[in-house]
């Protein structure tokens, strides 16, 4: 705001002296006259020259003024929310639950399950190529199962923070705000957050945005992680088409299958 204010004040200054230099120039005026009708239409010529100008900049700045208080009401209220959000993570998390387990222990069993559920659908899957996407997915319901879908309420809430800082959170802050969010999480907590990504094609625009804020990059070099399941992350979420042509028609099939 200041920047725009030193902007136009100089222009204001440069439009002034350029339109003094005018006036003199061409009306050759060496010395102040002591006529009062020349001091008037020596006035009306400037205030009728500049006011346009520094009613358009009042305008202007005014706008500016309203502008950046409504932004600025909008990121409190963004803050807020944010706040009532991150605080109700470690509750949430509480409630995760398998075979007794609870918390970070109940995550790690279903990690491992998840694992070794894939590993089993993967062998026997026998075409050729494995559809890697189907056999994750029928993983991840089988863990969904067997904890009751009590990860639910977190991961639900999780996608909605992200999707809360994508959409309302100032642009120039945006990035802050994901490193926050992303540094309460341990490594196998981030694991089980990459397989909810992967484990089934309704969770399209929650894998966007994890990858859009890189928010797994501190296990992009995990050894746990299967290739082919790197590859189904990596992949685009868009659905694809299929365009056939038929007697000069182009028909176009679209498949809800982002694998």
């Amino acid at each position: 705001m200041k920047q725009i204010f030193n902007i136009y004040t100089l222009i204001v200054v440069v439009v002034y002296s350029t339109l003094l230099h005018l006036y003199f120039n061409h009306f050759d005026s060496s010395k102040f006259s002591d006529d009062n009708g020349k001091w008037g239409t020596f006035g009306d010529f400037f205030g009728g020259t500049l006011s346009p100008i520094i009613g358009i900049f009042s305008i202007y700045l005014t706008y500016k003024i309203i502008y950046k208080q409504s932004e600025e009401s909008d990121q409190n209220e963004f803050k807020n929310m944010f706040q009532i959000l991150f605080q109700s993570l470690p509750e949430e998390k509480k409630e995760i639950t398998i075979n007794k387990l609870t918390g970070d222990k109940a995550i790690l069993k279903l990690n491992n399950d998840i694992e070794l559920y894939y590993t089993m659908a993967s062998e026997e899957d026998t075409n050729v190529p494995k559809n890697y996407q189907k056999n994750i997915e029928n993983a991840f319901w089988s863990i969904h199962g067997d904890a009751k879908d009590s990860f639910g309420p977190f991961m639900k809430n999780l996608h909605n923070m992200l999707k809360f800082i994508d959409s309302y959170c100032a642009e120039n802050r945006k990035k802050d705000y994901a490193d926050l969010l992303r540094a309460q999480f341990n490594t196998h907590e981030l694991l089980f957050i990459f397989y909810n990504s992967v484990g089934s094609t309704k969770h399209i625009e929650f894998k966007r945005r994890l990858k859009k804020f890189d928010f797994l990059k501190d296990i992009k070099d995990d050894d746990d992680i299967d290739s082919n399941l790197r590859i189904l992350f990596n992949e685009n979420s868009s659905k694809k088409t299929k365009t056939f042509s038929f007697c000069n028609y182009h028909i176009t099939i679209t498949e809800k299958n982002c694998a």
